[in-house]
């Protein structure tokens, strides 16, 4: 597998984290509303989107983490995932992974 380590500032990282600990979703956005979204290129021109979506009444905001092969197409995505910012994502249909740790 491809391990790629990647380094997000801080202030990103805390504020997903934020969201992602909320139980329901933000009022000030709508349902499933992408809220924000932080991309990463990969060495091998692959690139990974972490988009932080609103949740709604029943479940707080989650990640929803994509995988683009080199045309930007979408080839694979992770399960909605809702802990934190920080830590390992692998793509195992692609033999990719990318760990998120703080700068």
């Amino acid at each position: 597998m491809e391990k790629h380590i990647e380094k997000l500032p801080s202030s990103q990282i805390a504020f997903y984290n934020r969201f992602l600990a909320m139980k329901q979703g933000s009022k000030e956005y709508k349902r499933d509303c992408q809220i924000s979204s932080a991309t990463i290129l990969l060495d091998n021109n692959m690139s990974v989107d972490f988009n932080l979506v609103n949740g709604n009444s029943d479940s707080g905001p989650y990640l929803d983490v994509v995988l683009f092969d080199e045309n930007g197409c979408e080839i694979e995505s992770l399960p909605p995932f809702a802990e934190k910012m920080e830590g390992l994502y692998s793509f195992d249909k692609h033999g990719v992974s990318v760990e998120i740790i703080g700068a």
